[in-house]
């Protein structure tokens, strides 16, 4: 005998029931769908999706703390800079200090020497063996003995020198126009030598004038008379009177090798 059929029988064969359907409405939720998670597990996982890059969540006390050093210390560099800048731009010019003056090197080429050699001459007395043989590039080529009266009458002074002498030094090139003719006396104080070549009236442009120091005293003076025809150097050692003629430009060269 057949049973009853069920009115709401279809006829089609009803779903299998899953597994997880049967914990859902075991849970009171809805078959076919999973549970909601729990508060703590959402914010758990809201918290690990916020630790990625930092974008749109909250940096962590330490990562903040580093930021606000590193801004910090920009900050000071940029004010130091400006701090600097500022003391610089008025700072007042520093005053260049005078440098000496460096002298440069002084080359000197060796001293002339004669290129003949001095003649035999008087070296009888003590003034005559004091007169240098040769000086520089001169040598002596010739003395004579002048005549004491004829040379007080000549300069028109009173008393007459003691010794007169005129010496002749050349260079050897046999032109007389470079020749230094020395006229020399010996007088009995240097006041009559004083005397005796301020009388010759020498002429010409005084080019140098000093005084003749002899022992750290002065014993006379020196003067260089300048001419287009040469020059003329007149002076007294004590009581020694020279007058020396010679080429333009050489007197005082000359003088400051004779050495007397």
């Amino acid at each position: 005998m057949n049973a009853p059929a069920d009115p709401t029988d279809t006829g089609a064969t009803p779903p299998t029931e899953r597994p997880a359907d049967r914990r859902a409405r075991a849970s009171g939720g809805s078959p076919g769908r999973a549970p909601e998670a729990s508060g703590g597990a959402a914010a758990a996982a809201s918290g690990a999706m916020g630790s990625g890059d930092g974008s749109g969540s909250t940096a962590s006390p330490a990562v903040i703390r580093r930021r606000r050093i590193v801004l910090a210390l920009v900050a000071l560099v940029v004010v130091l800079g400006v701090v600097l800048t500022i003391v610089l731009l008025n700072r007042p010019a520093a005053e260049l200090e005078a440098l000496e003056p460096v002298p440069g090197e002084t080359i000197t080429g060796p001293t002339p020497t004669p290129v003949v050699a001095p003649v035999e001459r008087d070296k009888s007395t003590a003034l005559l063996a004091a007169l240098p043989d040769a000086v520089l590039k001169w040598a002596v080529s010739a003395q004579t003995v002048d005549d004491p009266a004829a040379v007080a009458a000549a300069a028109g002074v009173t008393g007459q020198p003691l010794e007169a002498y005129t010496l002749t030094y050349s260079d050897g090139s046999g032109d007389a126009t470079t020749d230094v003719a020395v006229a020399v006396t010996q007088w009995r104080t240097p006041e009559a030598a004083a005397a005796y070549v301020a009388a010759l009236g020498l002429e010409g442009t005084v080019s140098r004038e000093e005084p003749v120091v002899v022992a750290g005293q002065q014993a006379g003076t020196m003067r260089i008379l300048s001419s287009e025809t040469g020059e003329r150097v007149a002076w007294n050692n004590g009581a020694t009177a020279f007058v020396a003629i010679t080429p333009v430009g050489a007197g005082g060269t000359f003088y400051d090798a004779f050495g007397m």
